[in-house]
């Protein structure tokens, strides 16, 4: 008899915060495709100057993001958070380069077994728009390699 070979493919749990809404809008359980897709039609550059244009004092206190989570063959979540981030100066231009953070939360193996895992969750700021992609393209095609070492253990970060 052949053994299975299954291979796991998750379901991503999508969502979008807005700065000008009070909830997040739940996009879907998607394809790593449509993930790209949806972070890909997010007007980065449009949310920051409409957070900065806004009069009201109250909007800036607000963050957006967008996250992505999948529960993993050993059922633990996964999650991406890409935090929008905006500069935080009277001297605003909208030709200021995009920057981000990053929330990654998700097992890391401590041994050689893959049976103990630790959780781990860890941040970034003041990450480039095309670090971020790769991030995220890293996330939903579970390249552990490059989550542990350009993220998790910040061996080389996009200067």
């Amino acid at each position: 008899m052949i053994p299975s070979t299954t291979t796991f493919v998750p379901a991503f749990t999508t969502a979008f915060q807005s700065p000008f809404e009070g909830k997040p809008t739940q996009l879907g359980i998607l394809s790593a495709t449509e993930v790209m897709q949806e972070f890909k039609a997010i007007d980065w550059l449009k949310i920051r100057g409409q957070i900065l244009a806004t009069e009201e004092d109250d909007i800036k206190k607000y963050f957006y993001y967008f996250e992505v989570k999948y529960t993993d063959n050993q059922k633990v979540q996964n999650t991406l958070s890409i935090f929008g981030e905006y500069p935080q100066t009277e001297y605003y231009d909208q030709k200021m380069p995009l920057i981000f953070s990053i929330r990654l939360f998700r097992p890391k193996a401590q041994n050689i077994t893959s049976i103990q895992k630790a959780l781990r969750t860890t941040e970034m700021e003041r990450c480039k728009p095309d670090f971020v992609e790769k991030c995220l393209l890293a996330f939903i095609n579970n390249d552990t390699d490059f989550l542990d070492n350009e993220v998790i253990n910040n061996v080389k970060l996009e200067k």
